[in-house]
């Protein structure tokens, strides 16, 4: 929960540079969350390929297997980013308009009705297309929220990780040290038994005890 909050707070600085209001003096991290907002904003430029543009906005890896798509409140992520409820409403009035609309019916058909029903209720298709520009590039920060996160998490368990490697080795380095000095140890006790153990053969046989 309280990393979910982390992310969050991340998210809400981030569009709050955006806007220009004030917000938490920001962090290394946060600042590189900034930079990857910038890129999630940024406008398509026709001379940049397109695959490096998918990377500047974190989009576009491919996904990983058995892989569910997470459950996110979305509607906290758009109001974080600024979008109005309204704006919001009519975006998804439009979304619901073409699921009912039949699969096999022509494009152009589809085109026609939904411009029929705006015009009806007299909304601009422009605020419509704004609003989903606006949630595409909320979505995008996010992703990039996210994945700067795990990055930071992923360099400290991989520094972790080696620095256990780096302990386990010293340990095995000591047993192995261990193991050396007990059988040198043994090898001599027993050298030396040995060695005074022949003297017995020289010395004339024990008398035998008396009873």
């Amino acid at each position: 929960m309280s990393e979910q909050r982390g992310l969050g707070n991340k998210f809400k600085r981030l569009f709050l540079e955006e806007e220009g209001g004030e917000a938490a003096p920001p962090a290394s991290a946060a600042e590189e969350v900034a930079a990857l907002a910038q890129a999630a904003n940024a406008p398509h430029d026709p001379a940049q390929p397109a695959a490096t543009q998918t990377a500047a906005t974190g989009a576009g890896a491919p996904p990983l297997p058995n892989v569910e798509p997470a459950k996110l409140d979305f509607k906290d992520i758009y109001k974080t980013a600024g979008l109005a409820e309204d704006d919001l409403a009519q975006v998804d009035r439009v979304e619901k308009l073409l699921r009912t609309l039949p699969a096999n019916l022509p494009l152009e058909t589809q085109k026609q009705i939904l411009e029929g029903t705006l015009k009806t209720f007299g909304v601009d298709p422009q605020r419509i297309r704004d609003s989903i520009k606006r949630q595409q590039r909320a979505l995008a920060a996010w992703t990039g929220v996210v994945k700067q996160d795990a990055d930071k998490r992923d360099a400290e368990a991989h520094a972790r990780i080696e620095s256990l490697r780096a302990e386990a080795l010293k340990l095995e380095h000591a047993i192995e040290e261990r193991a050396r000095s007990r059988a040198a140890v043994e090898l001599a006790c027993k050298s030396q038994g040995d060695a005074v153990g022949r003297i017995l053969d020289f010395l004339p046989a024990a008398a035998p005890e008396s009873k």
